[in-house]
């Protein structure tokens, strides 16, 4: 059964405060640097912002259900350790801990299937695989929408899944949009070719980005406008708000960093989160009997302010969102926290990859 997919049906998040974040070690100017924002009278030498050693994150959602000291003796079941808890997913409506094939037949009547990822987890790629496999097991028509794909790069994924050019030309003229993660997502675009199923690109290059910020709609040629969404709302408070969050989760307090700042990099969040909605959109009205896979990083996804809403608001159709949570075997995970945060639908635990 689809639970809390529409707008208007979401839970209701009980009143949780939200988690400290542990300052990062970056400085203000590899901020700037990082997202090409105006650096001037930022990039002076500065000393590292301090780090609180108490504080930890859980990757996919900073702090939220990590217990940070030993359970109490008696402590309810809804405190676990994350050995308990790796490969199992919550359903966030019912308490429920549920196996993998279990979520995925609780899911498979959504027409639109967010299953978020932090890209470097080969645990969240393998989740993804499975769900694509049993749609195509159940004969879904089912369209994967991917973030590290450009939209600019459709034709070559198109030439690719019907054969006309082959795997070594095909890598070679999208890999720019996935970095040093491609080989995370080769087995993903295989089982979509070798299943007929439809690949589309979510991203727009960075410097379309910026000169849309920069300059504006109207300066962009017209091949440039029908790779990046046009609008570009942040007037909901609460979505300004997640933003803020986002910036902290990645780079800590962002104390002394400059309002027009904060504000560009807001804007650039938002730009990947209206475009992505609004491909998703694209295919919902385009192909009436297509099954949507988002694969994308999960700050698009949590809250469901994001992704979620802006397509569905493009174009309404069944949703459901899944949020991976990544924590060590022995780190304790408070559920009952967790549910309390209305992060999404579904949440799958994980370990922290070897190496990180």
């Amino acid at each position: 059964m689809i639970r809390n997919w529409q707008i208007g049906a979401a839970i209701n998040p009980l009143p949780m405060s939200t988690p400290a974040i542990s300052p990062s070690s970056r400085t203000l100017c590899d901020i700037a640097t990082t997202y090409e924002l105006p650096a001037r009278d930022i990039c002076a030498p500065s000393a590292p912002l301090p780090t609180r050693g108490a504080e930890r994150v859980v990757r996919g959602v900073p702090n939220v259900g990590l217990a940070l000291e030993a359970p109490r003796v008696g402590a309810v079941a809804d405190r676990l350790t994350a050995d308990k808890l790796h490969g199992r997913v919550l359903d966030m409506r019912t308490g429920e801990l549920v196996d993998q094939e279990t979520f995925y037949q609780r899911i498979r009547e959504a027409r639109v299937i967010y299953i978020s990822e932090t890209h470097d987890n080969p645990a969240h790629h393998a989740l993804q695989q499975r769900i694509l496999e049993r749609l195509d097991a159940d004969n879904a028509r089912v369209t994967m929408a991917m973030e590290f794909l450009y939209r600019s790069r459709q034709p070559v994924i198109d030439a690719y899944l019907r054969g006309a050019i082959d795997e070594q030309t095909f890598e070679a003229q999208v890999r720019d949009g996935f970095g040093s993660l491609y080989a995370q997502y080769r087995d993903l675009i295989h089982t979509a070719r070798a299943h007929g199923n439809r690949i589309v690109g979510m991203n727009v290059e960075r410097e379309i980005k910026h000169k849309y910020l920069d300059q504006g709609w109207e300066r962009l040629t017209p091949d440039e406008q029908r790779l990046i969404a046009r609008e570009l709302d942040l007037s909901n408070p609460a979505y300004r708000a997640y933003l803020r969050r986002v910036i902290e989760e990645s780079h800590g307090s962002l104390e002394g960093l400059p309002e027009p700042m904060l504000e560009r990099f807001m804007r650039l969040q938002a730009i990947w989160d209206e475009t992505f909605a609004e491909t998703i959109a694209n295919v919902v009205r385009d192909d009436p009997q297509t099954k949507v896979l988002v694969i994308v990083g999960n700050a698009h996804v949590r809250e469901k302010l994001n992704v979620p809403e802006k397509s569905y608001r493009r174009a309404a159709a069944p949703y459901v969102t899944l949020v991976p949570i990544e924590a060590r075997p022995h780190q304790t995970l408070d559920l009952d926290a967790i549910r309390r945060s209305a992060i999404a639908d579904y949440v799958f635990f994980s370990d922290v990859p070897a190496g990180r």
